[in-house]
């Protein structure tokens, strides 16, 4: 079986990014990465910029909605480790920029890496923010899986029709 594991999800300036470990058959895992050249289907976006209150929430921003708009969901870093049952256990951190009209710049913000279960400590991501993020990787997925290929070339298309997707889901 081909394993993968959604490593990074980036969405900047109407392009998207999906970069993942896959096991190679040689025994080693690549690192392997596919780009869009056009806009992401709605469904990606929606789930992208609704990882705008997560963010706050992870971060220990304001939460008022004005706030919320303000910011610009640009990555969503996924790691894994292993706890002592021999599972794996997402972790993430949403990355945003925001404007800052004083400075005439943007200001890059970041929530800590946090695992979703006790199993490897805490504190934990808040359920709501493992639901947005699970709903931005289902969305990845449906690209890896190539059940959408109007991003991508015909290369990319056959590469990952070459492959399988594990999801981490909880048992």
């Amino acid at each position: 079986m081909d394993y993968k594991k959604i490593t990074k999800i980036q969405y900047k300036k109407d392009k998207m990014e999906i970069k993942w470990l896959q096991n190679a058959p040689t025994g080693h895992t690549d690192e392997k990465s596919i780009k869009s050249k056009t806009e992401p289907h709605e469904d990606f976006v929606r789930a992208f910029r609704a990882l705008d209150k997560s963010l706050c929430k992870e971060a220990e921003l304001p939460q008022n909605e004005d706030e919320y708009l303000r910011h610009d969901i640009q990555v969503l870093h996924l790691d894994y480790d292993t706890d002592e049952q021999g599972n794996d256990v997402l972790f993430a951190s949403i990355v945003s920029e925001r404007f800052v009209a004083t400075a005439e710049d943007t200001m890059t913000i970041a929530s800590p890496m946090k695992p979703e279960s006790k199993s490897l400590g805490e504190p934990l991501l808040d359920s709501k923010s493992v639901e947005a993020i699970d709903k931005v990787i289902q969305e990845a997925v449906q690209y890896l899986e190539g059940k959408r290929y109007d991003l991508f070339s015909q290369n990319t298309e056959q590469m990952l029709s070459e492959a399988q997707i594990e999801v981490m889901k909880d048992d």
